[in-house]
């Protein structure tokens, strides 16, 4: 498999993300929120896909983002995936729980008296979450020849991340935003020819 097709691979799974996360949202909003653990693997699929397509957006503009967008996308990938931790043990760990000790308030203890080492975990994830959206988002704003505005959206939603539980609305942007951006970055990465989206030609 050649470089450019494997971009267009990747690309194409950043894509289904972004289907998967709207898909994801769309049934949680007309369920009402109710727990499902079908819900649960389809919100973790959505992330891993969205992985691929961070890097399918990196690789089809390597030589324009340079060093800024190598640690953008270094610590973006290391976000998500640390967020898709954080989701498995909400989504698998707590109804275990509950089973085990049906009196318990979970939705209490995971708004405030999480256990260590899951509270700084989720804190971690925070930290994480905002810093590598918000400087690969400026390295596509500040560098990407093709397109710009993915970058704001990167980086509205890395701040919004940190925020969201101040102001409802930032928790949607935070929630939809990387998916929107990796997805409009992934069209455009499908869109690149051979010679600009090789490493040694861009």
């Amino acid at each position: 498999m050649t470089f450019t097709k494997a971009v267009r691979v990747f690309s194409v799974f950043g894509i289904l993300g972004f289907l998967f996360t709207i898909a994801h949202f769309i049934l949680v909003v007309s369920t009402g929120g109710a727990d499902s653990i079908i819900l649960n693997y389809l919100d973790i699929t959505a992330w891993i896909f969205i992985m691929f397509g961070m890097i399918a957006a990196y690789f089809s503009r390597i030589e324009d983002l340079g060093k800024l967008g190598f640690i953008g996308i270094i610590i973006t990938l290391f976000a998500i995936a640390w967020t898709i931790g954080i989701v498995s043990v909400h989504s698998f760990s707590f109804p275990i729980i509950h089973e085990l000790s049906s009196s318990m308030d979970l939705a209490n203890v995971a708004e405030n008296a999480l256990p260590s080492p899951i509270r700084e975990a989720e804190i971690t994830s925070s930290i994480l979450m905002f810093a590598g959206p918000a400087l690969f988002g400026l390295s596509v704003f500040l560098y990407n020849k093709l397109t710009r505005w993915p970058g704001v959206l990167l980086i509205l939603a890395g701040v919004s991340s940190v925020l969201d539980s101040y102001v409802d609305i930032l928790g949607l942007i935070a929630y939809l935003g990387t998916p929107v951006a990796i997805f409009w970055l992934c069209i455009k990465a499908l869109k690149i020819d051979d010679s600009a989206s090789s490493p040694s030609n861009s």
